[in-house]
């Protein structure tokens, strides 16, 4: 039993000190980004998107670009991950094994006023455009969903997070459909639950609330529109070197 006791222990350790680690690149990676570089490569993405549309490839769902503003002063920058290899996990794995920044989004910018309040977000929310604008989106019919979502950075910042997170394929249905949304705050990683504003921690909450056949579906990514005409996917880690926006 002391033998058996002493590998549980030491694997717990490798698996927490590898977390630690990610946690670690994650904030490095976040703190040292050009965040001008990044802006002007979603300014290019906007502009691609209604290109498209103005030529009909696409249906129209974005406002004008020229409305759309990307300052510094009215963006949250969020940092986009994903999960690789994860058709291997079982229980007991640690989630964060598995995490990796989103080479196809980098950032996420949450467009927000002088108050905090969220009025878009550029750059792939929900997986495939590359603008949404919450007063646009006529499919959210509850006025306390939009209230939610206009609300969801001062929620956020409220538990003083050191960064903010994001990933799509968290994201759900329904009145869940707009999960996704984590946080970084000392060695861990918390998921803020959309629908009800509770914080959970994130390999906890992986493990209680997902199904192993839903956790191993994580390893997959919608592909943005500007690059495929359809609500397309391929498994992550094949991100093409054409669609890869790291600012160097």
């Amino acid at each position: 039993m002391k033998i058996i006791y002493i590998l549980l222990l030491a694997v717990f350790f490798n698996q927490l000190v590898y977390s630690q680690s990610i946690i670690n690149e994650l904030k490095k990676f976040y703190h040292n980004a050009p965040i001008d570089c990044y802006i002007d490569k979603i300014k290019k993405n906007i502009m691609d998107e209604d290109a498209l549309h103005s030529q009909g490839l696409l249906f129209p769902t974005l406002i004008p670009p020229t409305k759309i503003n990307l300052n510094k002063d009215n963006i949250v920058p969020i940092l986009t991950i994903q999960f690789v290899g994860t058709e291997n996990f079982n229980y007991g794995n640690n989630i964060y094994n598995h995490i990796c920044i989103d080479s196809s989004r980098v950032f996420m910018m949450a467009c927000v006023d002088n108050n905090m309040n969220v009025y878009g977000f550029a750059n792939y929310f929900g997986g495939f455009h590359t603008y949404y604008d919450v007063k646009f989106d006529e499919t959210i019919s509850s006025p306390i969903v939009k209230l939610k979502l206009k609300h969801l950075i001062r929620n956020i910042n409220k538990q003083n997070p050191e960064l903010i997170l994001y990933c799509h394929v968290l994201a759900g249905w329904g009145d869940n459909s707009y999960n996704g949304f984590m946080f970084i705050k000392g060695n861990n990683i918390y998921v803020y639950n959309f629908p009800n504003g509770k914080i959970f921690e994130l390999n906890n909450f992986i493990h209680k609330y997902y199904s192993l056949k839903r956790v191993r579906d994580l390893n997959h990514e919608f592909i943005p529109i500007i690059y495929s005409n359809c609500s397309a996917t391929r498994r992550t880690g094949h991100t093409p070197e054409n669609e890869k926006m790291i600012c160097h």
